[in-house]
């Protein structure tokens, strides 16, 4: 399936199960006119003990460009992990569900898409913010958050 088809079913399937994701004010849909041509080679989520220092930085930003400590502080793989890419801390939602997958999309205008899927189930309780850190091949312009269960 071509990938641009794909994603747009995607981001179909988590618009129309996004009742609890829509009320957050992370949450983000990207128009129909993005089109999210790679996929991140890096990411990971901000550890549970370093999840509200990430949150105060993303209060007034969606996206924060990290240093490589930074990055080792907030997510605890080495700073060496990050030392030769350009990394940002992004916002993020996701549910309480174990069986989950994060994925960050980044497009040739520079958008980017964050998107969180709950695999296997549905989509318990209400989202949270969960900020993730990203390697980007530049600097994010526009960052469009999404979450659900595919029906």
């Amino acid at each position: 399936m071509h990938k641009h088809l794909a994603l747009a079913l995607l981001l179909a399937a988590l618009a129309a199960n996004a009742q609890a994701c829509d009320e957050h004010p992370w949450y983000r849909l990207p128009p129909d006119t993005v089109e999210a041509e790679h996929l991140a080679p890096t990411l990971k989520e901000a550890l549970p003990e370093a999840r509200e220092q990430a949150i105060r930085l993303l209060k007034q930003r969606a996206f924060v460009p990290l240093s490589p400590d930074e990055a080792a502080k907030l997510t605890g793989e080495p700073a060496v992990n990050w030392v030769v890419h350009k990394t940002f801390l992004l916002r993020g939602l996701r549910y309480a569900n174990e069986k989950s997958l994060y994925s960050v999309y980044f497009s040739y205008d520079g958008s980017v898409v964050v998107r969180y899927l709950v695999l296997g189930g549905s989509a318990d309780g209400k989202p949270y913010a969960a900020p993730v850190v990203a390697v980007m091949p530049e600097t994010p312009g526009e960052v469009y958050v999404t979450c659900g269960a595919p029906k």
